[in-house]
């Protein structure tokens, strides 16, 4: 099976490097001539819409179609699309062949093995009073053995659970080597690959996002695995330590998502307070689909201009496709080789750079508030918690007042300068209300308004007792 699986690996570094050839093929053809080719392309597409000839199989065009001058970019152009399908097929076939080999059936005398070992070591392990580091790794050892050999998770809860208990309580000495020397750690089992980072940059001064750790040759690029995952033990405990060179293009990538998170975090109580729901700012599906294809566009930018070679090219798309390397490493190893290819220039390759540069800060332009937006919000935010605030204090008070009747309540009203903020006076774009529909409702506050004047006022004419006319004897006697 692991031949098949080299096999169609095999196949698919050939189509990809069949691939990155044409592309450098075809970036070597001037823009003059790739510009007539298309437009005697686009003309033979028109021509054969309107006259449809069966034998050509719809629109597709032959060499004899087109000029001599536009002869080679065809035969470049059609080298290209072959290669393209080709390399999409092989990554087909190299998927359908791991998926294969995973879900054949394992056999039943390692199943009942790993089973029988696990179950052994269990019963003899519950009946110690006092685990000691060896049967930690031991019971690791059987649980990672009974995986491979296919053994149903459920079948694993109870070793899982004992084991994520011991090794919490388990510490470790592991030493972190650099050029500059040799530092020491005591950390537990169970500390995921991020955290052990996070404690490397900071003995070593170094930044977060540019340290990285291998062990025996093998990168820990999966920041939320756990250093047991990795089979850390006293006697493959060494890990080396790697300081990227500072990267400007990841460096504003990161500080444009981590400032929209700094944003969002600051804004989410006034937007409690006001009454919208939490931010959730994620990116837009073309900025995504965009930024999908950033690795990309990058090696092959870098094999066209000669700053990567065509195997090494191949060899990164093929890792960073089946996830053996990050995009963002992938990235910074490409941007290297282009510096070492390229020493007088500082940055080779940061004309590819710009356009996602752009992307991400669109992405930033439009979930971070400018600073009066910022302020109104807050304003609005904190006459709406003197407003709770108000409210709570006068429940307290009536609560009290209905438990013991004779206890004194004191009224209390908001001052003139601490009323609610009229609906006109409000950014109707804080409130996510169009000015129409602001104005609407003006318009029927100030009619309900009008409505229940006229009915007081009518009330009021209708209690209003009639004046009964006097007689000229009443007259003369009130006088008198």
């Amino acid at each position: 099976m692991t031949s098949q699986i080299q096999v169609a690996k095999s196949t698919v570094l050939s189509a990809t490097e069949r691939f990155l050839s044409a592309r450098v093929a075809w970036h070597g053809v001037t823009k003059s001539a790739r510009a007539k080719f298309v437009h005697e392309l686009d003309e033979l597409r028109g021509e054969n819409f309107r006259n449809w000839r069966p034998e050509r199989h719809g629109y597709i065009p032959v060499a004899s179609d087109f000029s001599q001058e536009s002869l080679v970019v065809f035969v470049q152009w059609q080298e290209l699309k072959d290669a393209l399908q080709a390399s999409s097929q092989a990554k087909i076939e190299y998927t359908t062949t791991q998926q294969s080999v995973s879900t054949d059936a394992k056999m039943p005398q390692e199943l009942l093995k790993a089973k029988f070992e696990l179950r052994k070591l269990m019963e003899d392990q519950s009946e110690c009073t006092k685990q000691t580091l060896c049967d930690v790794y031991q019971l690791n050892l059987a649980v990672f053995n009974a995986k491979a050999a296919g053994v149903n998770p459920r079948d694993l809860s109870t070793a899982t659970t004992r084991l994520e208990g011991l090794l919490g309580q388990s510490r470790l000495r592991v030493y972190v080597v650099t050029l500059a020397g040799r530092h020491e750690f005591n950390i537990a089992l169970n500390t995921q690959v991020r955290e052990f980072t996070k404690m490397v940059a900071e003995e070593l001064h170094w930044a977060h996002e540019n340290t990285q750790l291998s062990l025996s040759g093998i990168v820990l690029k999966d920041d939320y695995k756990m250093l047991y995952e990795y089979q850390v033990s006293p006697e493959r405990c060494e890990f080396l330590a790697m300081r990227w060179r500072e990267d400007r293009a990841e460096d504003h990538a990161v500080s444009c998502v981590r400032r929209v998170a700094e944003s969002t975090a600051a804004m989410a109580p006034c937007r409690e307070l006001v009454g919208l729901p939490p931010a959730r700012p994620a990116l837009l599906p073309a900025q995504v689909r965009a930024l999908d294809t950033w690795t990309t566009k990058l090696i092959e930018a870098a094999t066209c201009r000669g700053f990567l070679d065509i195997s090494d090219a191949a060899s990164l798309m093929f890792q960073v496709e089946n996830g053996e390397l990050t995009e963002t490493d992938t990235r910074k190893k490409v941007r290297a080789h282009a510096i070492a290819a390229c020493p007088d220039d500082a940055e080779p390759l940061a004309d590819v750079d710009k356009q996602f540069e752009t992307i991400m800060e669109e992405y930033q332009h439009q979930h971070i508030l400018t600073p009066e937006r910022q302020q109104q919000m807050f304003g609005y935010a904190d006459q709406k918690r003197k407003q709770h605030d108000y409210s709570q204090e006068t429940a307290t008070e009536m609560r009290a007042w209905k438990n013991d009747p004779n206890a004194a309540v004191q009224g209390r009203g908001l001052p003139t300068s601490q009323e609610a903020p009229r609906p006109q006076d409000v950014d109707v774009e804080l409130l996510e209300v169009s000015e129409e529909e602001a104005k609407a409702f003006a318009t029927r506050k100030a009619a309900r308004k009008a409505a229940r004047q006229a009915a007081k006022e009518a009330a009021a004419a209708a209690t209003e007792e009639p004046v009964a006319e006097q007689t000229p004897d009443e007259e003369a006697k009130a006088r008198g």
